[in-house]
């Protein structure tokens, strides 16, 4: 599938999902996560708000990085928010490239990490969350 210029430049210029939560649900749980990729001087934080039940129901993200990194992570959030964290927490790397391509198109060769990063940043939320939502 051809990359979706249009929604990339949305991603970048409107910014949907960008910042964190200022406050804990009242009810549910907030897991936060970062990951540094030092290598490439990329940094992410992305922080879920889950039901007592483990549904993601909001999500958030930071990233210091490229334009890359924040179309994924925008692509990211709208591929898990509506889902059972446990179901998410068994999307394996293919699996998170396929949703996140889905949204933007396929990722020119050389930026394919971004979807490997996803995982990554997904993966270490799922660790910190309540086990008994995740069910690893």
């Amino acid at each position: 599938m051809e990359f979706n210029k249009e929604k990339f430049s949305h991603y970048i210029m409107k910014r949907p999902y960008f910042g964190e939560f200022t406050e804990n649900p009242e009810t549910g749980h907030l897991v936060k996560h970062a990951l540094d990729k030092a290598g490439c001087g990329d940094a992410y934080e992305i922080s879920l708000h889950l039901s007592q039940s483990g549904k993601i129901e909001d999500a958030r993200y930071i990233t210091f990085g490229c334009g890359y990194a924040q179309a994924t992570c925008c692509a990211l959030i709208e591929s898990i928010v509506g889902h059972d964290l446990s179901e998410v927490a068994h999307w394996s790397e293919n699996e998170v490239g396929e949703k996140i391509e889905s949204l933007l198109g396929d990722y020119p060769v050389h930026k394919k990490a971004y979807l490997y990063f996803a995982k990554e940043l997904l993966a270490g939320a799922c660790q910190k969350a309540p086990q008994d939502l995740v069910l690893l």
